[in-house]
């Protein structure tokens, strides 16, 4: 293998790779807005008390 093939196929490499990284933050970070956004609306259900499981902390 040439130097000039050698730095391409890293270059190539290095890119995939960075692109698979953006790709993969996207997703986790989807993912965490999706599970906050799950927490709040519980939150907001327990502030209201709809809360759908009994919460031992509200006394009714």
């Amino acid at each position: 293998m040439t130097k000039e093939k050698r730095s391409q196929s890293f270059k190539m490499l290095t890119s995939f790779f960075l692109i698979f990284q953006s790709c993969w933050k996207f997703k986790s970070m989807e993912a965490s807005q999706k599970t906050n956004l799950k927490i709040k609306l519980k939150i907001i259900d327990i502030k209201k008390g709809k809360s759908k499981k009994p919460s031992p902390f509200i006394k009714t």
